[in-house]
Order: C-alpha cells, then sequence, then structure tokens
C-alpha cells in the first residue's frame, strides 16, 4: 500500500499522509493513507461535515454522540461514504492500513479555511 511518490500538496501526519485533490465550491476532497496502526486526534469541525470513502484497506471511524458515548463504524471498498455532521466528535483509525477519499463539505458562503474549523480533543499517532 502506499504511493511514496513525493508531491509539493502531500502533508505527513502523524497518522501516515493527506494530499488536497480537489478544491470547487463547497467540497474539499484529499486521498489519504492512514498507516497501520495509525490514528488521528479525536476532533470536530465547527462548520464543515467530514465524509470518508475507503479505496483500499480498513478504517474505524469513532463518534461520540452529546453524552460521551461513542460508537464505530467499519468502512471498507464497499461501504460507500460515511459523513460526520459538524460539531459531532470523531476520530479515524486503522489496524491494518487504508487508502481513502476525505471529504470536506462547506455550508454555502463560508470561507473559512479548514485549519480554522478544527478543535482537537487530543493528537494522533501510531499505536505500537
Amino acid at each position: 500500500m502506499g504511493d511514496w511518490r513525493l508531491s509539493v500538496n502531500r502533508r505527513i501526519k502523524a497518522w501516515g499522509w493527506s494530499e488536497q485533490k480537489v478544491e470547487a465550491g463547497c467540497l474539499t476532497v484529499f486521498k489519504i493513507e492512514i498507516f497501520a496502526g495509525g490514528y488521528c486526534s479525536k476532533h470536530i469541525h465547527q462548520r464543515k461535515s467530514n465524509g470518508f470513502i475507503v479505496e483500499q484497506g480498513k478504517m474505524r471511524v469513532s463518534v461520540w454522540d452529546g453524552n460521551g458515548v461513542s460508537s464505530d463504524v467499519i468502512l471498507t471498498p464497499t461501504s460507500g461514504c460515511f459523513i460526520v455532521p459538524p460539531n459531532v466528535p470523531h476520530r479515524f483509525n486503522s489496524d491494518v492500513g487504508c487508502e481513502a477519499f476525505e471529504i470536506y463539505f462547506k455550508q454555502e458562503g463560508e470561507e473559512e479555511p479548514l485549519s480554522e474549523d478544527i478543535i482537537r480533543y487530543s493528537i494522533g499517532g501510531l499505536w505500537k
């Protein structure tokens, strides 16, 4: 798994990498690779929905309800798209590694950069 060609758009993350592929209107799409054992921070997006489509491997998305109770959704290449609404705490991880598309949906008229929309409750990394 993994295409290691260098790209000026690729950003190395604690859990793998992400590379922006599309930004058009209300939609921003990133190609991501989560290394085996990788996990992102638990976080929310204040005004953006966050979608995931798995291309290869398997991804777990954990979401927390208003009472702090978590539930997990397992995504594979046949799962379709899973969308986390704004202000819902979530985190993704992969035990086996994963290539996926991460999609952000802006609300109409919103101009705020992605980096200013996120609130993190933890940090990401790799499980040992």
